[in-house]
């Protein structure tokens, strides 16, 4: 499939806009991704799943949102089973909180202690969730906010719940060149096959960049040979910061893949984790199908860790994605097993999706889950 030609102008545009004919990589990322409702996560026909470029843990079927929603009703118990807050933030359509809430309302006797919102700043994507969820049994209970900014003022007791956003955020790529980390950028290539290309350029002491360098663990004081390169994501920090001023009690969940620093910095990502996916096929190159692919970066979790500790936030252990769900859902499992409807279609049905999202060899060890709570 070839470029996306309005996403090439735009990219074209701030390219031709900069003093220095270069953009950031993080830029690029943000033209090719959200740029306009053209732009890959905005248009209203990207499709996930069989039909997409990618699956989601979401996609696989209604299980995930129902470990999901027993994870949120063991933590509202430990809470005291206050009037909670689900708030989500990297909704696709709003399939999870629905099936989130399905379950709630089937399993919880006072289901109208459970109020949603979801988290979205384009109109379009707010369209298509409204549609979706105005069909479903909840829409009383669901509303929508533009930032979690907004939340601040007033922090709510909640749950902050996110599945693949933060892989989503545009990063800056660095390569190591004379024992120094430089930025790199976008630049115009040299024919419409090629329509951008790549260079460098140091990166001053002072900036932002520069100094989240120095703060992250294994990056500033790591011992990378000539040419290495890796993924810098600079939305963490802020996201997390204003994830924890948007609640007064509660936790913020995190799921996605991606590494603790030691596996993320390791030689074996020499080239980095960013990875374009085209009709489920991992491209090494992000300047090939733009606008029309998924960019995406996996997560150094342990910055993640510290910027919720920094922010207020106590982190829990790093856990996998498989052992996390069948802890969530053991009570769930068992009370099947003894109720005798293990061998109803549905219940199949789902075990089915669970064996997908748990297991070792499929997304069980693929995704990664953070938990970080409140500290009262």
């Amino acid at each position: 499939m070839p470029h996306h030609q309005e996403i090439l102008n735009l990219i074209h545009g701030a390219i031709d806009n900069s003093p220095t004919r270069q953009i950031p990589f993080s830029e690029f990322m943000n033209l090719a991704l959200y740029g306009s409702d053209d732009a890959y996560y905005r248009r209203p026909n990207r499709p996930v799943g069989r039909q997409g470029d990618f699956y989601t843990s979401v996609s696989v079927g209604k299980m995930f949102g129902i470990a999901i929603a027993e994870w949120i009703i063991a933590r509202w118990k430990q809470m005291g089973m206050p009037h909670l807050y689900l708030i989500e933030q990297g909704t696709h359509d709003g399939t999870l909180m629905i099936d989130i809430f399905d379950h709630l309302a089937a399993t919880v006797d006072d289901a109208k202690q459970f109020q949603g919102i979801i988290v979205e700043p384009f109109e379009s994507a707010r369209e298509r969730q409204q549609t979706k969820v105005s069909q479903s049994s909840h829409a009383h209970c669901i509303h929508w906010i533009n930032d979690l900014k907004e939340l601040a003022g007033e922090p709510l007791t909640g749950i902050i719940y996110c599945n693949e956003l933060l892989d989503a955020f545009p990063v800056e790529r660095t390569v190591r060149k004379q024992n120094s980390w430089e930025q790199l950028t976008v630049g115009k290539g040299d024919s419409p096959d090629h329509p951008f290309a790549y260079s460098s350029r140091p990166i001053d002491d002072d900036s932002p960049l520069a100094q989240q360098i120095v703060k992250t663990t294994g990056l500033a004081d790591g011992d990378f040979p000539e040419g290495y390169t890796t993924e810098i994501n600079t939305g963490i920090e802020s996201w997390i910061h204003d994830a924890r001023s948007a609640l007064s009690k509660g936790s913020v969940l995190a799921i996605d893949y991606g590494f603790a620093h030691e596996d993320f910095y390791h030689s074996t990502h020499a080239d980095g984790t960013l990875r374009t996916y085209f009709q489920h096929q991992a491209i090494d190159d992000p300047l090939q199908h733009i606008g029309n692919s998924d960019i995406t970066a996996h997560i150094d979790f342990t910055w993640l860790a510290d910027c919720a500790r920094a922010a207020g936030l106590s982190p829990r252990p790093l856990d996998d994605q498989g052992r996390f769900l069948v802890e969530c859902t053991r009570s769930w499992l068992l009370e099947n097993e003894q109720s005798g409807q293990a061998a109803d279609a549905e219940i199949l049905k789902l075990m089915r999706q669970f064996n997908t999202l748990t297991h070792p060899g499929s997304m069980g060890r693929k995704f990664k889950v953070q938990v970080m709570d409140v500290m009262v």
